[in-house]
């Protein structure tokens, strides 16, 4: 026996589907034509091909598409919104915690856009001051002021690390969400849409079946719809575990987020030692405090 929705959508569609006036005229409205002072309507080829004796009219097959389950239909519209928001929530934290991020700096005539590989912008910074490019043998109470300064941004830059490195480690369920579950997600539903088109092409074949092509027919679309059932059992195991995914994702973005601000307020403490080193005979600037 075919599938219960299988057999449901081939009963309720009656049959071979038509389309209004694609069926051959029968011999009732071939006469009626000619007795209404109409030309009668020849079978044949389309004009200009054996000197216009008529119009051939090609049939159209609608194939009816099987419905998914309106569970399945809710939950996958809920995965799609839900995925579309994670990746962008994604997005916006690993700028925060890259070490590059949105950097810009200048080197002759070039422009920039980020550090050396894997060199946080603190650190780039700190190897150019300790390269002193200024020599300020005169002036030595200025070159223990770039000194201080050079060496609280050696703070700086261990301090961004340090967070850069804790919240990389908050965020696996999140990585694996993006760049593992999403991608074997999409595989298994593809495979369930493929499978669904060998549904509704073996529903179409059996209504068109002659007698004596019933039975292959039938086994056919039963062998079509056990593969269906089996993708679609896969999709929805995997949206089965969304519930704790979610929750995870949670934990993780409160997790990181707290890391965030506690970094920033670390931050504020490094940047408060700094004084300003000041022009010969003008009092150092107020500490700079974020």
């Amino acid at each position: 026996p075919l599938p219960s929705f299988v057999r449901r959508s081939f009963v309720q569609s009656g049959g071979m589907p038509t389309e209004s006036g694609s069926t051959t005229p029968n011999s009732k409205s071939y006469s009626s034509s000619i007795q209404s002072g109409g030309k009668p309507r020849h079978r044949g080829v389309s004009p200009g091909v054996l000197g216009g004796l008529g119009t051939f009219r090609k049939a159209t097959v609608v194939v009816k598409r099987t419905p998914y389950p309106k569970a399945l239909t809710a939950a996958l519209n809920d995965y799609d919104q839900y995925r579309e928001a994670t990746e962008s929530m994604f997005g916006c934290l690993l700028n925060l915690i890259q070490p590059n991020g949105m950097y810009r700096g200048v080197t002759g005539t070039s422009l920039i856009l980020k550090p050396p590989e894997g060199q946080e912008p603190h650190e780039a910074l700190y190897a150019a001051l300790a390269a002193k490019p200024m020599v300020l043998n005169n002036q030595p109470k200025l070159q223990e002021d770039l000194d201080k300064s050079s060496a609280t941004v050696a703070m700086l830059a261990e301090e961004k690390n340090a967070f850069f490195r804790s919240a990389e480690s908050k965020m696996a369920h999140l990585s694996f969400f993006v760049y593992k579950f999403t991608v074997d997600f999409e595989e298994a539903r593809a495979v369930m849409e493929k499978s669904r088109d060998s549904v509704d092409s073996a529903s179409n074949a059996l209504k068109r079946a002659g007698k004596n092509a019933v039975s292959a027919a039938e086994s056919a679309l039963n062998l079509a719809a056990a593969e269906y059932k089996k993708a679609v059992d896969a999709v929805l195991s995997l949206l089965t575990t969304l519930p704790e995914l979610k929750k995870n994702h949670y934990t993780e973005i409160e997790d990181v987020v707290t890391m965030l601000v506690d970094h920033n307020t670390n931050m504020k403490k490094c940047l408060a030692e700094i004084r300003m080193p000041a022009p010969m005979g003008e009092k150092s600037k107020t500490p700079i405090t974020g």
